[in-house]
């Protein structure tokens, strides 16, 4: 499912029309977003993520408006339940863990042989793997509990400024 369409789904849900979304935006363009024909602008998503407070909406606007951050995951081949989410979580953790303690990080970049450059990327996609399945945990748990994924996005980011880790 695309971006516009989530925001479909969610607005859907919400019972939410074009005017409720208080956006610079009308019904023209909103049905332009959701069909798929137009993005949404970048300065547009935080007012939309905000009102509509959907995990999907917001994981998805994070991979279409920057080419990288999580997928959602949506395929045929995942099971979204609560349940399945933490197995699958723990399992990909696991192997990242794997990855991370079997790989040499004492090789100098720039001196790697070939073998070592796929095991370097290998290894990188093993993480990567366990971040969205991460994100998915938390969209998962968010959706089925009612937590607000922006509230717990905002408390992080507030406990990461505390600890001095973020400006």
């Amino acid at each position: 499912m695309s971006l516009g369409q989530a925001i479909g789904d969610a607005m859907k849900e919400l019972g939410l029309a074009v005017d409720d979304l208080d956006i610079p935006y009308g019904d023209s363009m909103i049905r332009k977003i959701r069909s798929g024909a137009r993005k949404p602008a970048p300065d547009i998503m935080p007012l939309l993520a905000d009102k509509l407070n959907s995990p999907e909406v917001s994981i998805k606007a994070w991979r279409e408006l920057t080419n990288t951050g999580p997928a959602f995951l949506d395929g045929i081949n995942i099971e979204l339940h609560r349940s399945s989410m933490k197995d699958r979580l723990l399992r990909e953790f696991a192997e990242a863990v794997d990855a991370v303690r079997n790989f040499d990080t004492s090789k100098p970049p720039g001196r790697e042989t070939d073998h070592e450059r796929r095991s370097r990327k290998a290894h990188l996609m093993e993480v990567m793997d366990s971040l969205v399945f991460g994100y998915m945990y938390v969209a998962v748990i968010c959706m089925e509990y009612g937590d607000s994924f922006k509230e717990l996005h905002d408390v992080h980011f507030s406990r990461l400024k505390s600890l001095g880790l973020v400006q």
